[in-house]
Parts: C-alpha cells; sequence; structure tokens
C-alpha cells in the first residue's frame, strides 16, 4: 500500500468531514421526527380522518366515527385553506363552462 499524498490526506479528510456533518444532520432530523411522533395521539388520527373524510363524504364521516350529528365533526375537522381554494376554482370553472356550453348552443 502506497502513503496518501498531503493533498490527497487533506482531500479525505475534507470528504470525512462533509460525511460527518451529513451524519450528524441525519441525526439532528431524526429526534426532531422523535420528538413530532411522541406528541401524535390516537385523538389526533380522530382529528386526521375527520378533516379528510369530511372532504369527500360527510355523511361516512359522521357513521365512520361514531359521531350522533354532523355538526360534533365539524369540532374535530381542521380548516385547510388550501382545499378551499381548490374548491372555489373547481366552482369557478364549472361556472364558466356552463356559461360557454349555454352560449354554444344557441
Amino acid at each position: 500500500m502506497t502513503p496518501l499524498s498531503p493533498t490527497r490526506t487533506k482531500g479525505a479528510q475534507v470528504v470525512g468531514l462533509r460525511r460527518h456533518a451529513a451524519a450528524r444532520d441525519m441525526l439532528e432530523r431524526a429526534q426532531a421526527d422523535a420528538v413530532l411522533l411522541g406528541k401524535v395521539t390516537q385523538h389526533w388520527f380522530r382529528h386526521r380522518m375527520a378533516t379528510i373524510m369530511l372532504r369527500h363524504d360527510p355523511r361516512a364521516t359522521v357513521e365512520q366515527g361514531g359521531w350522533l350529528d354532523i355538526r360534533s365533526v365539524m369540532g374535530y375537522a381542521h380548516d385547510v385553506p388550501e382545499h378551499r381554494r381548490k374548491l372555489v376554482a373547481e366552482l369557478d370553472d364549472m361556472a364558466t363552462n356552463t356559461k360557454a356550453k349555454t352560449k354554444s348552443a344557441r
């Protein structure tokens, strides 16, 4: 085995430092994820289920979650502004398409 030249040694050290920094960053992210997972409870999943299911079928949400009234579910659901914006945009698109169809039918 040949001895490393000073420049090759320095390059290996730089690579080693980069790997160390990357490993440290990965460990810090894993620790942050572990803290977040420690905060997740069964109740959190109930809120998440209500939020997702209400977007598609409110009646099924009430039945699946065991609520007696849709008003009870609304306390569990979280407002998602992006979802509301998408719904409004879809309504605008439907209105525009309806107007275009009405004009072309004349």
